[in-house]
């Protein structure tokens, strides 16, 4: 898990750093995690998608009237401090921050906080992005 939450910080970074420099593309060092993160991302509209080729993954950045998508990210677990949560506990981030999206580590993999709720479990809440 610990090794997740290194990818995600690094992946989101980019991304952050992609915003920042005003650029449509980005690019992250291809794995599983990574590959299953952008995926996560561009169901749920945060990215336009990804390209992957045989060691990188192009990342293309979502404009909306040159604002970037995602306005704000936190992230909860690091190496040293994981967050827990349970079904109930994300029911109520979930109701305290309504247009938050959370992306929880699960025994099933990773998940989005509806997914989560839906399969009523919970597990290590990794970031949020606020939109």
């Amino acid at each position: 898990m610990s090794n997740n939450i290194h990818i995600i910080s690094s992946v989101l970074g980019n991304i952050r750093s992609g915003y920042q420099r005003r650029i449509n593309v980005t690019s992250h060092v291809k794995s599983d995690e990574v590959l299953n993160l952008l995926n996560k991302l561009t169901c749920h509209g945060f990215i336009y998608g990804y390209n992957n080729n045989n060691h990188l993954v192009k990342i293309y950045l979502k404009y909306n009237r040159n604002f970037e998508i995602i306005k704000n990210f936190k992230i909860y677990s690091t190496p040293g401090r994981k967050v827990f949560v349970s079904v109930y506990k994300l029911k109520s981030l979930v109701y305290l921050f309504p247009t938050a999206w959370f992306l929880l580590s699960t025994d099933k993999g990773l998940k989005t906080h509806q997914e989560a709720i839906d399969l009523n479990m919970g597990g290590e809440l990794l970031f949020s992005i606020q939109t």
